[in-house]
């Protein structure tokens, strides 16, 4: 189906709203074939439930705006057990509510919108009021099974900017002359979100509402995501395939699709996806393809060609983890068992040239997990590398990328500018090639980080610890 929507223009969609009674809009979509529709939509319990959480409360606003009005034509003809819930936090109102569509004549939808909850003004990013929305969603809206769409900006498992380190700053500054090798070093000395919160980027750490503060941190994530184990959580944000995270989230959903790098502001194609999502089977590989093809081909949906998206397997994580280990464990001879030991051998060891950098900070926040396992492996050791692949390979189901991949930041040798450009392939090869998923490379010149990187569980899993 065609991106109707974008092609009519949602002013005229708004006059029609407006002209017609709250909450319904007729659709006349002739030369599609969509099933048929129930029109009961308030009673029994649905087959599958899609919700999109979606914090629109800060400079990504227009695009989740315009990501709203495609997910709800993509439910143009949905099966008539599924629901589309969406939870919206905008600058003006924070509301959870109910799109479908209801069928007459022939290829005549109206569209139904109905408003389950209102809620005050309020922080979305924090667990305690995550947990009371999905609370909400499991007794408004009884479903066998939820799929979830999360959507703002992202930055992996990095910790929030009020833990001392904010990511994004490498956006914009490189260390200052103040940065010693100390725990006691400062923001600024780090990762300063000074220049992102005066000139926030559109790419999408999850949040932020409001104020660039307001993130969400990996536990606070896994905690307000609680009260509901998803068959699946699309994450529309940049790097959040990001394998620390990750694996704190691996009970959580069964599958998870996210992008190693960053999202180009438009986000996702949801009124091509949401049908996918649907689905019986959900469709996720399916999903993930339509993404990629989307980016390489539609320069109305994204002026930009730049995607990477991977699809994984949240019960492979924990041997994909252990494969990890296992490495670690033979160049280590179990011998390296203090944090500053491990940091001191992956320095020594690893050369980050030979790594493929995801991203353009200074220095670098991620880095391609099977190019930085086999440099840490070294030569030798191919039994373990092989099982390493191995498990790689379950965990991520499908990964792919666009030949070239566009990031904030600085240049490769770090005097540049910062501003959009091109991210350098590794050893001078043609185009970037990615597994699918981030690492993060520990540096004793980022104190805090390094501190907040330990305490996740991958690390200290990965690391002996």
């Amino acid at each position: 189906m065609q991106r109707v929507i974008k092609q009519v223009g949602w002013n005229g969609l708004r006059g029609l709203l407006m002209a017609l009674c709250v909450g319904v809009i007729t659709l006349a979509l002739g030369g599609c074939e969509f099933s048929e529709q129930d029109n009961e939509l308030e009673s029994g319990v649905a087959e599958h439930t899609l919700v999109m959480y979606l914090n629109a409360n800060n400079n990504l606003s227009p695009h989740i705006t315009n990501n709203v009005y495609d997910a709800e034509v993509g439910m143009v003809g949905a099966m008539p057990s599924t629901r589309l819930v969406i939870y919206l936090d905008t600058a003006t109102s924070t509301k959870l509510y109910e799109v479908s569509y209801l069928r007459y004549g022939d290829g005549n939808y109206i569209k139904h919108t109905r408003v389950l909850k209102e809620y005050p003004e309020q922080t979305s990013t924090t667990p305690a009021v995550m947990k009371a929305v999905f609370e909400d969603i499991k007794t408004l809206v009884p479903s066998k099974s939820y799929g979830l769409v999360h959507a703002g900006h992202g930055s992996g498992w990095f910790p929030k900017p009020d833990s001392g380190t904010a990511y994004n700053s490498q956006k914009n500054h490189p260390f200052g002359p103040t940065n010693t090798p100390q725990t006691n070093a400062t923001v600024a000395d780090e990762y300063d979100f000074g220049f992102f919160a005066a000139e926030a980027p559109l790419t999408r750490a999850m949040g932020y509402d409001g104020d660039v503060n307001n993130f969400t941190s990996t536990a606070e994530f896994v905690e307000g995501i609680s009260p509901i184990k998803f068959d699946y959580i699309v994450f529309d944000a940049c790097f959040m395939a990001s394998l620390e995270f990750l694996y704190e989230l691996r009970n959580h959903t069964n599958y998870v699709i996210a992008s190693p790098v960053e999202v180009m502001g438009p986000g996702y194609p949801y009124q091509d996806i949401i049908p996918l999502l649907m689905a019986p089977n959900h469709s996720l590989q399916a999903v993930c393809e339509k993404i990629m093809d989307v980016y390489r081909n539609d320069r109305t949906f994204s002026v930009t060609e730049s995607a990477a998206v991977s699809l994984i397997d949240c019960s492979k994580l924990e041997a994909l983890t252990e494969s990890v280990s296992a490495v670690w464990r033979k160049v280590s001879m179990g011998k390296l068992t203090s944090e500053s030991e491990v940091v001191g051998f992956i320095s020594a060891n690893v050369d980050e040239k030979k790594v493929q950098v995801l991203d353009r900070m200074k220095p670098a926040g991620f880095y391609d997990l099977k190019d930085f396992v086999e440099q840490l492996a070294g030569e030798g050791n191919v039994a373990e590398v092989e099982a390493f692949r191995v498990a790689l390979s379950e965990a991520v189901v499908f990964a792919d990328n666009t030949d070239e991949i566009t990031s904030l930041g600085y240049s490769s040798d770090g005097l540049a500018s910062y501003g959009y450009g091109v991210i350098q392939p590794k050893d001078g090869a043609e185009s970037v090639k990615l597994c699918g998923l981030s690492c993060y490379l520990p540096r004793i010149t980022a104190p805090i980080t390094m501190l907040w990187y330990f305490q996740t569980e991958w690390a200290r899993k990965a690391y002996g610890l």
